[in-house]
């Protein structure tokens, strides 16, 4: 799940909690700015996460 500290649209305080109640498997990134930040400055930061996320958990095991 992906949070942005100063989010208006999805505050962090539902965020922290619906992930906090979400089950396993899961992980949390937490970036600095505003809600669109996540689309524009942080890009690449974001989809690295996705991309490594889900390869760890397609290769789990295998």
């Amino acid at each position: 799940m992906l949070v942005a500290t100063q989010d208006t649209v999805t505050p962090t305080a539902i965020a922290l909690p619906a992930f906090d109640d979400a089950v396993a498997p899961k992980e949390l990134l937490m970036i600095e700015g505003r809600h669109n930040m996540a689309y524009h400055e942080c890009f690449e930061t974001r989809v690295s996460a996705a991309r490594d996320w889900f390869v760890r958990q397609l290769t789990e095991g295998s």
